[in-house]
């Protein structure tokens, strides 16, 4: 346990106190001493007052240090005032000059208690260093002894005690600041500075910017906005200073933390391929599943690396995505997954990761592709039989076409076919979903999640011909198209004999021609 020796008057500028173990605390008014510590000012303008427990006081002069050592402790000193140095000594530690030996200037002892004391005239002390320069009649100080020490020496005042206002003491409390945390999306630095006195202000500095100085309010609370309100990049060092009227203060700086996730975007292309990018710089890996045509999930995962920048990674289960199925660009990381690699109109669904592990999901579905059905084929085989249609040549028939996923709002499809020519024009609604699709005359044609219902020319001789019924769709703006066709049963012909005859069945004319079964 350690033991107290005597505790802290009077304190002026920064004065420290070092344990036997080397560790040093800042001193103020009221603090404890201990046996064995030495007590130290910082420069020439720093003081201190040590209250004894032995009731004697020890003044500590600027740029010293004492040793409360055993000596100290019980109060021994030298019997005799050596000289003229002593008794400036004994003046400034507020000792009784009565007590001091006749030797000091040739005087008679006193009696304790009693007496005038020596006889030394007025003395004169004037000689700097680490005392203070003196010219007063000691005969005029008062008496030293008592709780307000000299109240006056050469017309200055100071207290010497701890009831005396303000005179004669610097604020050593070192003012600290806690930070709010600062991060990607911060705006502003706040924090408080806990009981502050009067004047506090802090200091925000921020790399590249000028300081900016703010008073803090009563509470020690304080807010700066960042430069031009807008938030920092990660790991931007802030550092804030709160400073009282004494020029106090402990700095702290603080990181700028990352939480933004990293953005991903994944976007179908008109030749069935997808594209998955990362476009944050901090993103570090890319992790992307799809169906293939077989309907089995497939995984990529690319990550970067700080010398090769980005690559696959070969982890066993991390990449099950066949070879070929998709291209890696080892510079921007964008990976471009194959038309084949994907079962059309199925989710893809890709995931970026950052440095500071902050993720984001992306997901689309796999480019479709037009479908054109030909409704009057009922089987699907390509032909249309008789058995399935038979309207009259020229009748118009009916087709159902598909729209591809890659279709937005405002997107027009162009058909073009056997006997159709027009433009059909997409609308949907802010989920994507298809409401209507109109075509030049103003007609919504679309049949609900089928597509559109358009008409082409119905004609057997189509077929007879060598030709088949043809219709295109096209995407208009992109490279998405398909074409498709459709044949007519082959129609049988029968030679049929025209024969006119008279009344009395006499032959007048004979013709053959061909008809249609």
């Amino acid at each position: 346990m350690q033991t107290q020796v005597g505790v802290i008057k009077q304190i002026s500028g920064l004065v420290v106190a070092v344990d036997q173990n080397g560790v040093s605390r800042v001193l103020k008014v009221g603090d404890a001493l201990y046996l064995g510590e030495v007590v130290k000012t910082s420069s020439s303008s720093s003081k201190a007052v040590v209250s004894m427990d032995n009731g004697k006081d020890v003044t500590i002069f600027g740029d010293e240090s004492l040793k409360l050592d055993e000596n100290v402790a019980i109060g021994q000193k030298p019997n005799t005032v050596a000289d003229v140095s002593d008794l400036q000594k004994a003046l400034l530690n507020g000792e009784d000059l009565t007590k001091l030996e006749e030797t000091a200037a040739g005087g008679n002892a006193a009696a304790a208690g009693g007496g005038d004391g020596v006889s030394l005239g007025a003395a004169s002390f004037d000689e700097g260093g680490h005392y203070s320069n003196i010219n007063e009649n000691f005969r005029s100080i008062g008496d030293l002894n008592s709780a307000r020490g000299a109240e006056r020496i050469g017309g200055v005042s100071g207290a010497a005690d701890n009831t005396g206002g303000d005179a004669g003491f610097v604020d050593t409390t070192i003012p600290t600041v806690t930070l709010d945390p600062i991060n990607n999306t911060s705006t502003v630095v706040t924090g408080k500075v806990p009981n502050p006195d009067p004047n506090t202000k802090v200091t925000v500095e921020i790399p590249g910017h000028t300081p900016v100085t703010v008073p803090v309010n009563p509470d020690g609370t304080f807010s700066v906005p960042t430069p031009d309100n807008e938030p920092l990049k990660p790991g931007t060092e802030v550092k804030v200073t709160p400073k009282d009227d004494a020029g106090n203060g402990t700095p702290v700086t603080t990181p700028v933390s990352d939480v933004v996730p990293p953005q991903v975007d994944l976007t179908p292309k008109h030749d069935g391929t997808i594209e998955v990018v990362s476009h944050d710089n901090d993103a570090t890996k890319v992790e992307i599943s799809y169906t293939d045509n077989g309907g089995n999930t497939q995984t990529i995962t690319v990550v970067k690396n700080p010398s090769a920048g980005w690559v696959v990674d070969s982890t066993p289960g991390k990449t099950t995505a066949p070879t070929g199925a998709f291209k890696l660009d080892p510079h921007s990381g964008k990976v471009t997954i194959s038309d084949d690699a994907t079962k059309d109109n199925t989710p893809v669904i890709a995931k970026a990761t950052d440095g500071a592990g902050n993720t984001a999901t992306g997901e689309t579905a796999a480019p479709d592709k037009f479908t054109i059905k030909f409704n009057d084929d009922a089987d699907g085989n390509g032909t249309i039989t008789r058995g399935e249609n038979y309207a009259e040549d020229g009748a118009k028939a009916t087709a159902t076409i598909s729209i591809p996923n890659l279709a937005k709002d405002g997107s027009k499809i162009h058909v073009i076919g056997t006997g159709i020519n027009d433009y059909y024009t997409v609308h949907k609604d802010a989920s994507g979903n298809v409401t209507s699709v109109m075509d030049t005359k103003g007609n919504n044609v679309f049949d609900g999640d089928n597509g559109i219902k358009v008409s082409y020319d119905y004609n057997h001789y189509q077929t007879v011909r060598g030709n088949a019924a043809n219709i295109t769709a096209e995407l208009e703006g992109t490279t998405l198209k398909a074409t498709s066709s459709v044949k007519f049963e082959n129609v049988g012909k029968t030679e049929v004999k025209f024969v006119e005859l008279d009344e009395h069945g006499n032959v007048l004319n004979e013709k053959s021609d061909q008809i249609t079964n």
